[in-house]
């Protein structure tokens, strides 16, 4: 086993861990990232369907213009190229089909506003009780009567969430909105881009940048044993004893690698149910002209957008894994889409894979606050999307909480 003696060793070579190790390296700190995986960018992850030539996100896709500065910044400097949003949406609730824009939809039915209108004086309100263990489905429910106009707000938010509304907290609502300025139109009809080639290949310019020699790929940390000044992490082929470590991997994992000593909250039955986001992604290729460029639907898939590029049609849709699970991607699409020639179609599962346990954050209904762990214990801090401040569960999110972290090693 390799002993390698560092300032400072990063776990997880996702967007938080690798911005970490190139502010760190940039700054003269003697760093080295340990990635479990073969590849780096962790839920940021692009790459091509069979049959195409065009890398797609499987993970991690959108960014705000008007709110993510610091992911602006980086798209820039890497002249990469933003895709437009989707433009026509078809909104399908149980007896209730329509066409129209969010905006459309808000000044044509009257519940929808109305709703919309509940949940935006319940935002300005301060909060009663612990919104920690509330439901969103509880709180839509006390605040929209009527069970359509109800349903539709639920699926304008499904895409912000990504989880069951009835095992998500609404502080996670809350703080969705304030992450938007405190507006209810902004938080679910932002102005969305996509990146050509998705944001997996703007991790892999990141990790091109690094100095020779500081990132591992293929070595699971086992092990995080904390003793004076010094912490050593034991790995897969390699010990490394470092002054500080950042812990870049998502919460509902932190429970798989052994800490001494145990940081509070980051048991096993903790960490996995911290996240209630359990979005399968799916993706298609296709032939024909879709109706719609965004459908908002009932299950299985319950947001499904496409968009047409250099005479090719792709479509995406985002499903809770229970609603699709051992189901054939290609009938999904092809029953959610009549018309539309389903060429190939796969499947992501980020509740299956190891080094994931769950999809973007939303925080878990009575879970332990994945917020708290956004600090230092002892000479190790959590980093990450997951934990972030500002923008939890969005790629911002994670560019800030490392940028944080590295401002106070370098203090």
């Amino acid at each position: 086993m390799a002993d390698v003696t560092v300032d400072v060793a990063i776990i997880g070579a996702g967007l938080a861990g690798l911005i970490a190790a190139q502010k760190l390296s940039q700054a003269g700190k003697c760093v080295l990232v340990l990635e479990a995986r073969e590849r780096v960018g962790g839920r940021t992850y692009a790459s091509a369907m069979a049959g195409s030539a065009r890398a797609v996100d499987w993970g991690a896709e959108w960014v705000l213009p008007d709110f993510h500065a610091n992911m602006m910044g980086l798209i820039e400097r890497y002249g990469l190229e933003l895709e437009s949003e989707r433009a026509s949406v078809e909104w399908r609730a149980p007896g209730f089909s329509v066409v129209a824009s969010y905006d459309e939809l808000r000044r044509s039915h009257a519940g929808f506003d109305y709703g919309l209108t509940a949940l935006q004086a319940w935002f300005e309100r301060p909060a009663s009780g612990d919104e920690t263990r509330l439901s969103v489905q509880a709180l839509l429910e006390a605040l929209i009567q009527d069970s359509v106009s109800r349903a539709l707000v639920e699926l304008a938010l499904f895409p912000l969430l990504g989880a069951d509304m009835a095992e998500v907290a609404a502080k996670a609502l809350r703080e969705e909105i304030r992450f938007h300025g405190g507006n209810v139109d902004l938080t679910f009809s932002p102005e969305a881009r996509r990146l050509f080639g998705g944001f997996g290949g703007l991790a892999e310019k990141i990790a091109q940048e690094l100095p020779a020699g500081i990132l591992r790929l293929n070595t699971p940390v086992r092990a995080i044993r904390q003793a004076g000044e010094t912490v050593t992490i034991t790995g897969d082929g390699v010990s490394v004893m470092a002054g500080r470590v950042l812990l870049a991997v998502p919460v509902a994992v932190l429970h798989q690698i052994e800490m001494s000593p145990v940081i509070a909250g980051i048991g096993r039955e903790a960490s996995a149910r911290m996240n209630a986001g359990q979005v399968v992604k799916l993706w298609a290729r296709a032939q024909g002209a879709a109706p719609v460029t965004s459908l908002q639907t009932a299950p299985p898939l319950r947001f499904v957008y496409s968009w047409e590029r250099d005479g090719e049609l792709l479509v995406c849709a985002q499903a809770l894994v229970r609603d699709v699970e051992g189901q054939d991607p290609a009938a999904l699409f092809a029953a959610a889409l009549p018309g539309v020639k389903i060429l190939s179609a796969s499947a992501q599962n980020w509740l299956a894979d190891p080094y994931a346990r769950g999809s973007w954050m939303a925080a878990a209904l009575g879970a332990y606050p994945p917020a708290c762990f956004a600090e230092v214990f002892g000479r190790v801090r959590v980093i990450g999307g997951d934990v972030a401040a500002e923008w939890a569960g969005w790629m911002e999110g994670a560019v800030l909480s490392a940028g944080q972290a590295v401002r106070e090693i370098l203090a």
